[in-house]
């Protein structure tokens, strides 16, 4: 299967939460944050949460001392891994500050494995 990416993914890994609002009911639920890359990010959840082309906030932080980063996002691909799945999500809002901030630090994560 031919990979169809225009932008690296750079892996990290952040806790993070998923508020998915299904306009009858808000639910939050705990996700893991896989890597990231310009477009989008790709989360890991215990269970399936979402569908595909569902619509979503996440909000996680890069460390105690900084702003959160939230980002509203379309669901482009679910995967079923062991006993949790993976989502592949698209950015469709994020601040440019915040989106420079979370790459910046995903590429010292990068870095830093890389002299390992």
């Amino acid at each position: 299967m031919q990979d169809k990416r225009k932008f690296i993914r750079l892996g990290v890994s952040l806790k993070g939460k998923l508020e998915i609002d299904e306009g009858w009911k808000k639910t939050d639920s705990a996700v893991q944050i896989v890597d990231c890359s310009r477009e989008g990010i790709r989360i890991r959840v215990p269970q399936k949460v979402l569908l595909k082309a569902s619509t979503f906030k996440l909000e996680f932080y890069l460390s105690a001392e900084r702003q959160p980063i939230v980002v509203q996002g379309i669901v482009r691909w679910i995967k079923n891994v062991g006993q949790d799945y993976e989502i592949g999500m698209k950015f469709d809002k994020i601040a440019p500050e915040k989106k420079s901030e979370l790459l910046e630090y995903a590429y010292q994560v990068w870095r830093k494995n890389i002299k390992r």
